[in-house]
């Protein structure tokens, strides 16, 4: 019998990118949104040993499960706590029992974002809600888990039509919109999300145990990355939307955002050899493939 690596959250975003990359040497787990050959877990309701009766099929478990959006995890405390890190807890604990090496996503939001350029032995201070509960699991893990892979993002984006990520939406703003306020003062280390997935199969495959960051090799702006997906696309779909640039305070938010969340990935680099591709190299891609 072939092993198979578990991808719990099999139906948020990265999960789908996994489960279409390992096809039948993986099997995904989903909660409201059902997914072909999946497992039906409410992490918060169940444990996980009630859904998965022989967890010697697997090798590992990817752990995507939560809530990943910083207002959402704000406006309620209370739920987005019991999601992201008792359940989150329990998960572990289960898992290690099973003596199955796990990784766990967690965000560059577990820094304050006061400096930038971030390695893996800054100290974590976050300053959103949901970067603090990160940062609850992540001690939890280094606690008790010998075999684990924790991997810190920057913003995972994709290449597919609606995908409801940064580039996908703003070709959608360009041709529907008149204008666009874009924040000039937040900087951030994107990476595509067949880079996170590649990166983390690899770090898997070697079992480089440990604490890493991935995103691209520079820090942006949302400005500065707006501007570059319109010089891609070099045709008139922009010409009439005016870009306006504002600080990411001006935007209705919870929280104040850390401004400079930008990720070293020299690390993962040197560990897995892969090649995280540049930012414009991607948005070249979307451009074409959406055309």
């Amino acid at each position: 019998m072939t092993k198979k690596i578990l991808i719990l959250g099999g139906s948020s975003f990265i999960g789908g990118h996994f489960l279409n990359r390992l096809g039948n040497q993986a099997t995904g787990t989903y909660n409201s949104r059902k997914i072909p050959g999946g497992i039906k877990f409410d992490a918060v309701r169940q444990n996980l040993s009630q859904v998965i009766k022989n967890p010697q099929e697997f090798t590992a478990a990817v752990i995507l499960l939560g809530d990943t959006h910083p207002d959402s995890c704000a406006k309620d405390k209370k739920r987005s706590e019991l999601l992201n890190v008792k359940s989150i807890k329990e998960i572990v604990r289960t898992l290690n029992q099973w003596q199955l090496p796990l990784i766990f996503t967690s965000t560059e939001f577990v820094y304050d974002g006061k400096k930038g350029n971030y390695t893996e032995k800054e100290v974590p201070r976050p300053i959103l809600t949901y970067g603090k509960q990160k940062v609850a699991v992540e001690k939890f893990i280094q606690k008790i888990c010998p075999q684990h892979i924790i991997v810190r993002f920057g913003k995972v984006y994709g290449s597919e039509r609606d995908d409801g990520t940064l580039f996908t939406d703003w070709i959608n703003q360009l041709k529907t919109e008149k204008s666009i306020r874009v924040a000039a003062d937040q900087i951030f280390s994107p990476v595509y999300v067949e880079d996170v997935v590649r990166a983390i199969l690899k770090l898997l495959e070697k079992k480089a145990w440990g604490l890493y960051n991935l995103g691209n090799e520079s820090g942006f702006s949302r400005l500065q990355l707006l501007k570059m997906l319109i010089s891609k696309m070099n045709d008139k779909q922009a010409d009439g939307v005016k870009i306006t640039a504002c600080s990411i305070d001006d935007f209705p938010l919870l929280e104040k955002r850390p401004k400079n969340v930008s990720l070293n990935t020299n690390k993962i680099r040197r560990i897995t050899g892969i090649n995280i591709r540049p930012v414009g190299q991607v948005c070249e891609l979307i451009v074409n493939k959406l055309r």
